[in-house]
């Protein structure tokens, strides 16, 4: 027995190779040899055969002892046994004998086998093999990156190029992406790390030209990384629609509303930001000087908060800091009151409205005074982004002198300036959610949905509630959707990410005791929009919070809301054209006497479920931003000279003749019938 277990291929006959490849393949033809698995040696997919004068065969148990063959013949191949002498007494009995050529058959093709020259590589050359292989895979990797970057830069976040969106989805996409702004920054800090480790190895052989003959031996500690210089990319001038202009009895006054990403302006030393929303106070960092910030103080606080800046009441008499102020780097905030005038020079004074936006978003209403300061003479009202209500209408037209209620200018938020949307009042969509949770909450799915399908799930008693509700939001903004949940099931409102845990106590939107670190108290939860894009998504915020718990598992089911505006239009009606001035007319008085719109109906979330699903996702139309009703009604309800659209300014022409519709339907007398 140990005979044959030691028997080599040099004592083997060719006839019993043959019939142990046909037992081997089952009668079948012979298939091409790929592994001799005896001795786990790896073969190449064809035999090719070369010849040589000479083989130099290096045996691994001694690297001095090596043998030199006469390769004149066709020899058989040698395998080397674990007993090393035996072997070198087959090699010296090859070289004394002549022996028949032995045929080894491949794909039915006869050939001679020969030995061929193989060098076995030494250990230090291995090592230097393999990391010159890691080097050039990371060096694809990275090459495959910067592939993969684009050009233009738009979006403050990603800098993905978002030009071609329209604005409120651009909106949507920079606040999504500040969701995950902790993910994106920890992406780069991991590459130098790799980097660092490589880049020595990679210089001497990468830069051989740069280098003399005589630093050759010098160590690879010693070479450093080139370092790489970031160039700030030039920042574009104000654009005229940032810049509001006061005419009267002055020399051209300027300041700018929400336009910080910008190059300086020498002229223009007072900037104000209507709300903390990251498409809105794009380009401010702590070190921003422009100028001095205007803003509500909530907005004030969320500035601080985000960018570290220490709090300093700046006022616009006593602009004149001291020197040990001025050598700070740090952006000047300034907080205004609301509903009551504040003098930002001598003439014109600045007063706050509530935007119905998100917290501290704001409407600002200048007014410029005469020389005397008795009378008004200019009026300008900058929107932001606002939600547009009759309470609304009633806050600015008290503000507006009796003997003066036109306002000359008005910069206008036309997101939706759009027939195709319109959405219902903000009240009835919470209320009918609200309604809509708490049926949801008491009842089971079968009474609810006549859903018969049954579910494996656990008992009701290992879980702390047996539903909760998810609410989508962005960093700030749709927080009174939450409230109105919370309020209706009586229970506490939760959010795992700290940051915005604080970000919602300086909101000073929630009631008292409302807000909760406690998962065992809370119900409804605030996460942010992509928590709730898939079902996969869910399933990681399921099981954060369930290793939280220390008791029991949350919840037996998990119920999300998403709180949208853009995406519930009137898909199904055609889009309308119309001929004249007098079918746009026509159009907006059925449009503000219809009060069908402004109601929503529960049906609607009804019609969202979906049984199938392992989480059901609820869309409800609650927005922010004014819808075209509201902007018609806007137009129509306030006397105005011009306005200048701030969203949406490729459609230009369009807008201007919705305005022109308004104006004559509000203050003008209808025209004769004009084509366009």
């Amino acid at each position: 027995m140990g005979q044959s277990k030691n028997k080599t291929i040099l004592h083997a006959d060719i006839n019993d190779l043959r019939n142990k490849r046909s037992r081997k393949n089952g009668g079948r033809k012979y298939k091409k040899q790929r592994t001799l698995l005896e001795f786990d040696i790896p073969t190449a997919p064809s035999l090719r055969i070369k010849s040589a004068k000479k083989c130099e065969l290096v045996l691994s148990r001694s690297q001095s002892d090596t043998i030199e063959l006469d390769t004149t013949s066709s020899l058989d191949p040698i395998i080397i046994d674990d007993n090393f002498q035996e072997t070198v007494d087959q090699v010296e009995r090859v070289n004394n004998e002549q022996r028949e050529d032995v045929e080894i058959i491949v794909e039915e093709e006869v050939v001679h086998e020969e030995i061929v020259h193989k060098e076995i590589v030494d250990e230090q050359e291995l090592i230097e093999l393999c990391n010159e292989t890691v080097e050039l895979s990371n060096e694809t990797i990275e090459l495959e990156a910067s592939t993969l970057s684009h050009p233009a830069i738009t979006c403050p976040i990603c800098n993905k190029d978002i030009s071609e969106l329209q604005i409120f989805e651009r909106e949507t996409h920079a606040e999504l992406c500040l969701e995950e702004i902790t993910q994106i920054k920890l992406k780069p800090k991991s590459q130098p790390k790799l980097q660092s480790k490589l880049q020595p190895k990679l210089q001497p052989k990468l830069q051989p030209k740069l280098q003399p003959k005589s630093q050759t031996n010098i160590s690879n500690k010693s070479i450093k990384p080139i370092p790489k210089t970031r160039i700030a990319k030039p920042r574009q001038p104000l654009p005229a629609i940032k810049i509001l202009t006061f005419t009267k009895e002055m020399s051209n006054y300027q300041i700018v509303v929400d336009g910080f990403n910008y190059s300086i302006n020498s002229n223009i030393k007072q900037y104000f930001l209507s709300h903390f929303h990251s498409d809105h106070y794009i380009g401010m960092k702590k070190s921003w000087r422009n100028g001095v910030v205007y803003c509500s103080q909530i907005t004030a606080n969320l500035l601080r908060n985000k960018f570290n800046i220490p709090i300093t009441n700046y006022d616009y008499d006593e602009m004149e800091r001291s020197e040990e102020e001025a050598k700070e780097d740090v952006m000047e905030i300034v907080e205004l009151p609301m509903n009551r005038p504040y003098w930002i020079n001598k003439n014109i004074s600045v007063i706050l409205i509530d935007a119905n936006h998100c917290p501290g978003a704001v409407i600002f209403l200048f007014q410029q005074y005469s020389d005397d300061l008795t009378r008004i003479e200019y009026q300008i009202l900058h929107t932001g982004d606002f939600r547009y209500s009759n309470e609304m209408e009633l806050n600015i037209l008290k503000y507006l002198p009796d003997y003066n209620k036109k306002i000359d200018e008005i910069y206008l938020d036309t997101t939706y300036i759009s027939p195709m949307y319109n959405f219902p009042l903000q009240q009835n969509v919470l209320q009918v959610t609200s309604q809509f949770i708490s049926l949801y909450r008491d009842q089971n799915k079968r009474e609810m949905f006549n859903d018969k399908q049954m579910k494996l799930s656990m008992v009701v008693n290992d879980f702390q509630f047996n539903k909760i509700f998810l609410i989508g939001s962005y960093s700030i903004g749709k927080e009174r959707l939450s409230i109105a949940i919370a309020q209706r099931l009586q229970t506490k409102i939760y959010t795992s990410d700290k940051r915005k845990f604080e970000v919602m106590q300086m909101t000073e939107i929630f009631p008292a005791g409302l807000l909760s670190e406690d998962l065992e108290e809370c119900q409804v939860h605030i996460v942010s929009m992509n928590t709730l894009r898939d079902s996969t998504s869910v399933d990681q915020y399921v099981k954060e919070i369930n290793l939280r718990s220390d008791k029991k598992l949350i919840a037996n089911e998990v119920v999300g809301i998403i709180p949208t505006g853009w995406t519930f239009h009137n898909r199904w009606a055609p889009e309308r054209t119309f001929n004249n001035i007098n079918e746009r007319i026509e159009y907006c008085r059925d449009v503000l006497t219809q009060d069908e719109m402004d109601g929503f109906s529960i049906d609607s979330l009804y019609k969202q479920y979906k049984s199938m699903k392992k989480y059901q996702i609820f869309k409800v139309p609650y927005s922010e931003h004014s819808s075209f009703k509201d902007l018609m009604k806007a137009c129509v309800g306030l006397d105005w000279g011009v306005i200048k659209p701030t969203v949406n300014l490729d459609k230009i022409e369009e807008m201007n003749r919705w305005f022109e519709t308004a104006r004559t339907i509000g203050f003008g007398e209808e025209s004769e019938e004009r084509k366009y």
